[in-house]
Parts: C-alpha cells; structure tokens; sequence
C-alpha cells in the first residue's frame, strides 16, 4: 500500500498522526476544516470544507464528508485516528465505496457510550467497519479479539509518544500545575470545575495553577472565575508539553494528556467519570468525575513517578510502517 489517506478534523488528531506522516510518503494528509481555529497545517494537505446542512454540527461534519468527492481517487486505504466524528464519517465513507479503512488508536474502551460521548460510540462504530486495527496497547487488542474483530489487529503502541518522545523532555517535580478541560460532558458543571480549581489554587499558594484556556466560547464564558489561576491563551503541542514535563501534577479531562502524562512520569486527576486508558488508572489517572470530588481528593505529586511505556516508547510508527509493508 504506497496511497494512504490520512484524514483528521482535529488538533488532537493531527498531533497524533504528524509522525507517521512526516514518517513515509505513501500517506497523504487530508484536513476536514473541524478545528479551523487550533490546527496550523505545515504539510501539504487537501481540504474537505465543512458544509452547513442544518443545526446540528455532528451532523454537518458527517454529511459534508459524505458529500466530499475525495475518497472518489484511487486511494489504496484510508487512515483514520482516533473517536472524532470526522474518524467515523471518514471511515463511513470509505466503507460505503469498498475502500479498506485502518483503524489508528483501535480499541481503546471505555463500555459507557455516554462517557466519553460521542466518542465512544465513534470509535466502536469505526473498529466495525476497519480491516486493520493499529492498537495502542495489550488491552486494547484484547478488547477488539473480544468484540470479534473482523480484520487484522497489531498492537502498534500509541503515535502521541512518538509524538513526545522526540522533544527529549527531562520531567522533574515543581510548583506548576498544568489544567486543561474542555469535554462535551463537562460543560454542563464546567463553572463548578473551574470553582473547584480556584478554591485548590487558593489552599495550595505555594503552587501555581496554568489553565490553557480553550477557544469554545461554553468555556471562555466562565474565565472570569480565575483571580489565582494563570489562565493562559492555546498553547502550541511543544510548549504544551515543555509545561507537561515540569509540573508537579496535572488536572485534566483528556484522553491524550492522559498517554503523556504517563509516559512522562506525571499523576492527572481526570475530570471524568470513566477513561478508555484504563491501564493508567490508580498509578497515574485518578478519576475525579465531579467538582467536589476533586477537591477532595487532589493531592500534590511529591515525587517523579517512573516512565510508563503502555503506549510505547516513541517506536510506533516505525511499528506501522513495518505492518503496512507487510500486508
């Protein structure tokens, strides 16, 4: 296979697939305009334009997708990543026209379709329809060989440590913690998340609390709460990182901050009542579903916790190309 189609909506998803695709020049990068706000593309890419069909945005993203003329080429497969709306329109298509769909991050689980939502159902849906199944861990082939996956499964480890891994970060234990919220399940009681981190930035002075604020204006709406914390404007996937790796702990809604924090050695309290990364929890993920919850349970980390290599050590997609050369 020497014509792949990468196709992302997302930053998260373009972080993610931007060393496989640096990596070989059988894929071809291909953007639905999802996050026209956070994604900076500085490769050469096509674009699928995001249509207006009604009020509905999933929806629109779906239909603009399924409407797009680009999986009309002659495309060997096409690559997906992830649990987006734009990974399951993707994939939708391509099915729908016989291409076969790769499956990058298969089988990550958490069996609650409302947590996260709609992501969780995106990404079953997607692993139904795949031929081949890139794993990021042991548990997540496992969670696929049990559902009866249909295709080939290879546990590749996760592209987001390769995406890491190449900053050649040194994690030490300081004063800053790292916050990021942004899920669709929290914007409901996001005004009592962002409380609940006022009042720990307030008990915890000798601390500094960083809150990268996301653009979504449900969120924006409520930084007038911060007078302690540092709320700071979107921060570039480095700098991001380069904070990652000198806090002392991080509080965080996130799947993917959930890999790196790991792998770097740092605890996160996860503002959510269920995670797919199940491997972490307990030893690096401590689930804090609710505002109360986390202020009784955050703690500062006081020593460096080791490496964690669930999700591979920077080698994946070294591990990709290998599977897809011999297919």
């Amino acid at each position: 296979m020497n014509n792949i189609a990468i196709i992302i909506g997302t930053r998260p998803e373009y972080i993610k697939c931007l060393p496989l695709l640096k990596s070989s020049n059988r894929y071809k990068l291909v953007y639905v305009q999802q996050h026209t706000d956070l994604v900076k593309l500085d490769l050469e890419h096509e674009i699928v334009p995001i249509q207006e069909y009604g009020e509905n945005r999933l929806n629109n993203i779906i239909s603009s997708i399924l409407h797009s003329r680009i999986l009309d080429k002659s495309w060997d497969a096409i690559m997906v990543q992830g649990d987006t709306v734009v990974a399951f329109a993707a994939a939708l298509s391509a099915f729908n026209k016989n291409i076969e769909v790769i499956h990058l991050e298969a089988g990550l689980r958490t069996y609650d379709t409302k947590n996260p939502f709609p992501e969780e159902g995106y990404r079953k849906m997607i692993d139904c329809i795949s031929s081949y199944g890139l794993c990021p861990s042991h548990q997540s082939v496992c969670n696929n060989i049990k559902e009866g996956f249909c295709g080939q499964l290879v546990n590749v480890g996760n592209t987001s440590i390769d995406a890491i891994a190449k900053y050649n970060l040194i994690p030490k234990i300081t004063n800053k913690v790292l916050v990021t919220l942004h899920r669709r399940e929290n914007w409901d009681i996001i005004e009592g998340f962002f409380e609940a981190i006022e009042f720990l930035a307030n008990k915890y002075t000798e601390l500094e609390f960083i809150l990268p604020i996301h653009p979504n204006p449900l969120i924006t709406k409520h930084a007038s709460i911060f007078k302690k914390v540092k709320v700071i404007q979107p921060l570039d996937h480095k700098s991001l990182c380069i904070i990652m790796a000198d806090c002392n702990t991080i509080i965080s809604d996130s799947g993917g901050i959930q890999e790196e924090a790991a792998y770097l050695g740092k605890k996160i309290f996860c503002c959510r009542k269920t995670t797919e990364r199940s491997e972490l929890l307990d030893t690096y993920v401590i689930l804090t579903p609710t505002p109360e919850i986390l202020i009784n349970t955050f703690l500062p980390q006081t020593s460096q916790l080791p490496k964690s290599l669930v999700y591979g050590d920077g080698d994946s997609c070294i591990k990709i190309n290998e599977f897809i050369e011999n297919m």
